[in-house]
């Protein structure tokens, strides 16, 4: 029974680890596709830290709205939440599809008062005694 019990631990630490390097390889080494190129704007040939980054991320995003797209929506939801719920989900749904997005930015409250500008008048000097 003990073996049988040591044998099954060690297949499932062999299936997670197999899949852990499956995702690692697909998110991080895969090349992009034709249609990931298209939607993230990527320039042909070698990519860029900054485009494996975006790359990453999208991949990441897909997976992620893939698996529980509710739970993503969620917790979107409750770090930005000035950004309303549906237009959330409805642009994170249009991302992980490869959609291109119009930047969501927060609303402005208007009657904020911008500092006004300070100028210095010439140089100042302190005497050290």
């Amino acid at each position: 029974m003990r073996l049988m019990l040591k044998t099954l631990w060690q297949l499932a630490r062999i299936c997670l680890i197999a899949a852990s390097v499956t995702l690692t390889g697909w998110t991080a080494l895969a090349a992009p596709e034709p249609w990931e190129r298209r939607a993230l704007d990527l320039p042909q040939g070698r990519l860029g830290w900054e485009d494996r980054q975006s790359l990453r991320e999208s991949r990441l995003l897909r997976l992620a709205m893939r698996a529980a797209p509710e739970l993503v929506v969620d917790l979107m939801a409750y770090t930005a939440p000035e950004v309303p719920r549906d237009l959330l989900a409805q642009a994170l749904h249009d991302a992980a599809e490869g959609r291109s997005l119009q930047p969501i930015a927060p609303m402005e409250d208007p009657e904020t008062p911008t500092p006004p500008v300070r100028r210095a008048g010439g140089a100042k000097f302190v005497r050290v005694e």
